[in-house]
């Protein structure tokens, strides 16, 4: 027994002298030197939000006075030909000429509508002509007359299709003062006509009731 024990005291030391020696000749760990150290990613600068905000600015640029003169051209080119569609015999045509008409608010315009409004022959036509109309931001006294002389048209498409431009002359914020005032007064005569029909007058009624005095 004896024997054995120091058998395995002689092996465990011959195993720390063996250790040793390898321990002792390991190199050093030490901290990474600065100079070693991966580089820091750039800082990305904050974006120039005046600039960005001129380089979307900068997508529309004015026109020149050559392009608003052939902007202009152009226009008066539509409106010849619409007017001209609206003295054809063909009733589809002088249809297409009043409807064209409405993207050309210009007083050549209006003026070639309420010509159609008060003397076509084509109930379409004329109806056609009070829709275009609705597009206008202002309209001459007697054209707002010729509106209001439509509300007494026997044919009511063609008298609540005049109360409905009318009514959008009244709620539309970008129609002038003037045409704002004489739809207004217009409206108010007519709802104390008793020549027209006991529907319009109420519908010309609930119009006046929503507006401020």
């Amino acid at each position: 027994m004896a024997k054995w024990l120091l058998g395995v005291c002689l092996f465990a030391m011959l195993c720390v002298l063996a250790w040793v020696p390898l321990w002792l000749a390991r190199p050093p760990v030490c901290p990474p030197a600065a100079g070693n150290s991966p580089p820091a990613l750039p800082a990305v600068p904050p974006p120039d939000l005046q600039r960005l905000a001129a380089m979307v600015g900068g997508g529309m640029q004015p026109l020149t006075e050559e392009q608003m003169a052939e902007e202009r051209q152009m226009q008066d080119d539509q409106v010849a030909a619409a007017r001209e569609w609206l003295m054809d015999t063909d009733e589809q045509e002088r249809l297409a000429g009043a409807e064209q008409l409405s993207a050309y608010p210009t007083p050549e315009a209006e003026s070639a509508l309420r010509d159609s409004l008060q003397f076509d022959g084509s109930l379409a036509v004329r109806v056609a002509a009070v829709e275009s109309l609705s597009r206008f931001k202002s309209l001459r006294p007697e054209t707002v007359k010729a509106l209001l002389a439509a509300l007494r048209d026997g044919d009511e498409q063609m008298s609540f299709g005049a109360l409905s431009t009318l009514q959008s002359l009244v709620y539309r914020a970008d129609v002038d003062e003037a045409t704002h005032g004489l739809v207004m007064r217009g409206l108010k005569s007519a709802a104390k006509d008793n020549s027209l029909s006991m529907n319009m007058r109420e519908e010309i009624n609930d119009l006046l009731l929503d507006q401020p005095d």
